[in-house]
C-alpha cells in the first residue's frame, strides 16, 4: 500500500526508516500525463512487504521535493 509523503516529519522518518528498510519514494507530477501513467501501473501491482512505498505530489509539496532532490 502507498502511503502519502505530505510533511517534512514522514520525511525525516522515511530517512531514519531507510537504515532498517528499503524506502522508495515516487515524485508524482499531477499535470504529467507520462507521470500519471506510471502511476497507474506501479499501483497496479503487487508490492512487496520487505519496502515501504511513498507518494508525493511534487506540485503540491514542492519544498518537499526540492528536499529529496
Amino acid at each position: 500500500m502507498w502511503k502519502e509523503l505530505d510533511s517534512p516529519e514522514i520525511l525525516a522518518d522515511i530517512v531514519d526508516n531507510s537504515f532498517r528498510k528499503a524506502q522508495v519514494i515516487y515524485k508524482h507530477s499531477t499535470r504529467c500525463a507520462l507521470s500519471s501513467m506510471v502511476k497507474s501501473r506501479l499501483q497496479s501491482g503487487t508490492l512487496p512487504d520487505s519496502i515501504d512505498f511513498f507518494e508525493l505530489d511534487l506540485i503540491a509539496h514542492r519544498k518537499i521535493s526540492d528536499a529529496i532532490a
